[in-house]
């Protein structure tokens, strides 16, 4: 048996050509089973790959996902964490490709303005985007954490960071990898997009902010913008502070930003 998550109809052939005694797949042509999801319907793509194991039967799917985290990864965290005193927001700068990080002066005046409301700002990133942390915290005036600077672990395997998505109320950042790591924490996110779209690739759960602006231009995924990535530019850290309280006024009571 094959499971064919692409929808594209060349890898599908290919995989048809093995002529396998059972391919489930995306590409109705190709799929010993019907899906009950159009392939070209406008929804998430974890929706989409949950539409291959509806097809085999399996009806009990949560899309509000929280995953039981590794003591080891607490542990970690907490004992970071230890020398600090307060309540934390997680923020992610980075992202995956350039075309999807929101600039990082954008995000030092939202981390200065964290501190004015009483949050101490975690800078979150893999080691390829160390340049990029030191960057946000150099235009900062208040002077953030950044965990992998101190414990290399945090920078090396991101999954390390997940016991700092659990210890903070809120994680912000744009369409990366980190920001869905923090709501399998049960972390909420403020999430910033511009040239992705957040229907397809939006945080999961029912605690979360998208804040994008949907321009007739986006989503484009273009490496290189021709009108100085508006999508962004519009977007201001005030609008991002006005999503934050909309999620911290639900979560300041709750188990959020408490785990240890």
């Amino acid at each position: 048996m094959i499971v064919d998550t692409q929808s594209k109809f060349s890898p599908s052939f290919y995989l048809w050509l093995l002529k396998p005694r059972y391919l489930l797949s995306r590409s109705p042509f190709f799929s010993h089973w019907v899906l009950l999801l159009n392939p070209k319907a406008k929804v998430h793509i974890v929706a989409k790959m949950l539409s291959l194991v509806r097809a085999l039967g399996y009806r009990e799917i949560n899309l509000i996902p929280e995953i039981e985290i590794s003591q080891e990864y607490l542990s970690l965290a907490k004992d970071y964490l230890k020398g600090y005193s307060g309540r934390f927001i997680s923020i992610l700068p980075g992202a995956g490709h350039v075309y999807k990080m929101w600039p990082k002066e954008k995000f030092a005046a939202l981390g200065d303005r964290l501190y004015t409301m009483g949050y101490q700002v975690i800078l979150i990133g893999s080691e390829a985007e160390k340049g990029l942390l030191l960057g946000v915290s150099k235009l900062m005036h208040n002077k953030p954490i950044i965990p992998l600077i101190d414990e290399s672990r945090f920078g090396k395997d991101p999954v390390y960071s997940i016991g700092l998505f659990k210890a903070s109320q809120l994680a912000i950042g744009c369409d990366c990898g980190g920001l869905h790591l923090a709501t399998l924490a049960g972390c909420p996110v403020v999430g910033i997009y511009g040239p992705t779209n957040p229907v397809k690739s939006g945080p999961l759960g029912n605690q979360n902010v998208v804040i994008y602006k949907g321009l007739s231009c986006s989503p484009c995924r273009m490496k290189q913008c021709n009108i100085n990535h508006k999508c962004f530019e519009e977007i201001t850290p005030d609008e991002v502070i006005e999503a934050a309280n909309f999620i911290l006024r639900d979560t300041l009571s709750s188990k959020a930003g408490t785990p240890f």
